[in-house]
This record gives C-alpha cells, sequence and structure tokens, in this order.
C-alpha cells in the first residue's frame, strides 16, 4: 500500500514510468475488486475443508490466489472492460 501511494505522489502528467504503472494500477483495480471476491471466497472455503489455519500451512496457495486474481483481472480488463468502454466512448460520440 505505501509502494502505492507513492506511486501516485510522484506520477506527473507525460508518460513517465510512474505514470504508466499509476495508470495500469488504477485500469486493473475495479477488475481485479470485482474478481478478487469470488476467488477468496473459495479458498476460505479450502482452508475450512482443510483446516489450515496458519500461513506456513497455505503459502504456496495463497501465492497462487493472488496470481490468479491479478491474471484474471488483466484478462477482464483486456476482453470486457477495454472494449465495452470503447463501445460506449463511441456510442456517446455519436449523439
Amino acid at each position: 500500500f505505501p509502494f502505492v501511494v507513492w506511486l501516485g505522489a510522484c506520477g506527473g502528467a507525460g508518460g513517465s514510468f510512474t505514470s504508466r504503472i499509476s495508470r495500469v494500477l488504477g485500469n486493473l483495480s475495479y477488475p481485479l475488486y470485482i474478481v478478487h471476491y469470488p476467488i477468496m471466497y473459495i479458498f476460505y472455503a479450502w482452508l475450512i475443508e482443510k483446516k489450515y489455519y496458519t500461513l506456513q500451512d497455505c503459502i504456496a496457495v495463497a501465492l497462487l490466489v493472488v496470481i490468479s486474481s491479478i491474471v484474471l483481472a488483466l484478462v477482464c480488463l483486456k476482453l470486457y472492460d477495454e472494449p465495452v468502454r470503447r463501445w460506449l466512448a463511441r456510442k456517446m460520440q455519436k449523439k
């Protein structure tokens, strides 16, 4: 979290590295917010079923959950969110 705040504070207008990272994180935030809920509930159910109570018990699966959430959010962003936004922008320009 502090790293994200730092990037936002340092990011300026234009094509700087921090502004590009900030733009990617901003675009990814909503799809990630949407997809992480079902993945987390599946993960929680698995934890309860297996009776894993420490991070040491489930670190590999926890990392898989984080990585899969990010990958699924990127897929949703590229295949759904961005095309729908472009379509809506074109539709609004025609009015």
